[in-house]
């Protein structure tokens, strides 16, 4: 009788392992979608603020204020867009480990996906069986040296020099 009662655990067990790896996946996999959404709406955001200046200061248009303003609200815009930016990329790190953590512990006999994608993205060599045939694959150069989420780190602070190099360019005219 005990043995059917830890049988029957253990099935509870991992049952509850496959759904909390489905849940952890489709939340990791929602945050990364809103990271890309978000960091397109700021993309589209400072180029209007950058196109804006660009036609305030070479139309040599009097509106000093809006053309300090400009630059300081893209400063402000990038600041947020960076808090929202780590905050979502970290929340989507935490699920795709906490679904890692399942694999390892729980799935690792038949589910691989996360913990060989961990190494493939320390650029480690990660072998796939097919069927018919094993493939082995590495992560390129370039995707070892900068991951997406530090190139729209770089980005960010790339548009804030911009808005900085700019107000100091107009505070110097002006004095």
């Amino acid at each position: 009788m005990n043995g059917n009662n830890e049988q029957c655990r253990q099935k509870m067990k991992l049952e509850n392992a496959r759904i909390g790896y489905q849940k952890a996946l489709d939340l990791g996999s929602l945050h990364v979608q809103t990271a890309w959404a978000i960091f397109n709406a700021m993309i589209v955001a400072n180029s209007v603020i950058i196109a804006s200046l660009i036609v305030l200061l070479t139309n040599k248009v009097l509106l000093t204020p809006l053309k300090i303003l400009l630059p300081l609200l893209g400063i402000v815009i990038c600041v947020v867009w960076l808090i929202l930016a780590k905050r979502t990329l970290d929340h989507a790190v935490y699920y795709i480990q906490s679904c890692r953590e399942i694999e390892e512990n729980f799935l690792s006999d038949s589910v691989k996906v996360l913990s060989r994608g961990a190494d493939f993205s320390q650029g480690k060599k990660i072998r796939i069986n097919f069927k018919d045939e094993n493939v082995v694959k590495r992560i390129s150069f370039i995707g070892r040296v900068m991951t997406g989420r530090n190139a729209s780190f770089v980005l960010i602070f790339a548009f804030i020099a911009i808005y900085i190099c700019i107000l100091f360019q107009l505070v110097k005219t002006i004095t």
